[in-house]
């Protein structure tokens, strides 16, 4: 979960770094490292969601689990 957060704050300096820098001048390979930096970010954003709703489930299911076996 914390290399999640690194990596995307890491892709999110560099990405700004790209932008202030070459603002008015862009090369062709500062496109792909903005592309590649930038599908990082979206990775790790999706991996990070992924792993916070399989926690809200895990939490949801063990609670009603414990709900119907008290019952008794």
């Amino acid at each position: 979960m914390v290399l999640l957060y690194c990596t995307k704050f890491t892709s999110m300096l560099i990405i700004l770094r790209f932008a202030l820098n070459n603002y008015f001048s862009i090369p062709m390979y500062t496109f792909r490292k903005i592309w590649f930096y930038s599908l990082l970010f979206l990775v790790s954003s999706f991996l990070t969601l992924i792993l916070i709703l399989h926690n809200c489930y895990v939490c949801t299911y063990v609670r009603i689990y414990n709900h119907f076996t008290n019952i008794a």
